[in-house]
């Protein structure tokens, strides 16, 4: 049975640090498409716990209580934006954790799909290309080698690039990788029809074009 493509979905996907959040959501600014942030949906679950001291099971049963919006990175909860205070280490640590579970990585699963229904989406994170929009027009792996990324990383966090920097950093991004491949729920890995984009040698706008360029390819129309 064919698959029925959709011409209004592009899914990221990519190991830690390859620059796959930035990447879409210029690519969803210059389509004029809506952008999602998976890995915000992961820390406003979390953020909702670690306040109300709840279980995973009370938070799946009290979220739609939350009037809630995500808009790229952006997350309001009740009007209020706590898309800051999810940027804390706790919060992010904790969104890794709970992301593991196969309840509210279910009950996600639902609201990404009904985000990417409802309009064109970009959108990035883990499992985007094989389970959450596994009918995307154009699903691209980023990429970039272990030690380029961690020089992105030491540089955005303003930090010394020297030997032992880019040593620990390095070591910590392979750790990472080799977690996310081997780990039982949504491992990190490339689907089949997806495009590989090595970044190792490319600027981000030049990713950007790559990806505003194939999806012209695949759609088959100029896209302005």
């Amino acid at each position: 049975m064919t698959k029925q493509i959709n011409s209004q979905q592009i899914a990221i996907d990519g190991p830690a640090g390859s620059g796959k959040s930035t990447v879409a959501k210029l690519v969803a600014q210059r389509l004029g498409f809506y952008y999602l942030s998976t890995g915000k949906i992961f820390r406003a679950f979390y953020y909702l716990i670690k306040e109300n001291n709840w279980s995973i099971d009370q938070l799946i049963s009290n979220f739609n209580k939350y009037e809630c919006a995500f808009n790229g990175d952006q997350v309001v909860i009740n009007k209020e934006n706590i898309s800051q205070l999810l940027n804390d280490p706790t919060i992010s640590k904790g969104a890794s954790e709970i992301a593991q579970d196969p309840k509210i990585r279910a009950y996600a699963l639902s609201l990404q799909q009904d985000y990417a229904n409802k309009k064109p989406v970009v959108m990035d994170g883990r499992d985007i290309t094989s389970v959450v929009l596994p009918n995307a027009i154009l699903k691209v792996f980023l990429t970039a080698s272990a030690q380029q990324r961690a020089i992105r990383r030491i540089k955005q966090l303003n930090l010394e690039l020297n030997k032992a920097t880019l040593e620990q950093f390095t070591n910590e991004i392979q750790q990472r990788d080799d977690n996310d491949t081997n780990r039982k729920l949504a491992p990190l890995m490339i689907v089949k029809d997806a495009i590989v984009i090595d970044s190792d040698q490319l600027s981000i706008k030049q990713v950007v074009d790559k990806i505003i360029s194939l999806y012209k390819q695949r759609l088959g129309v100029n896209y302005a």
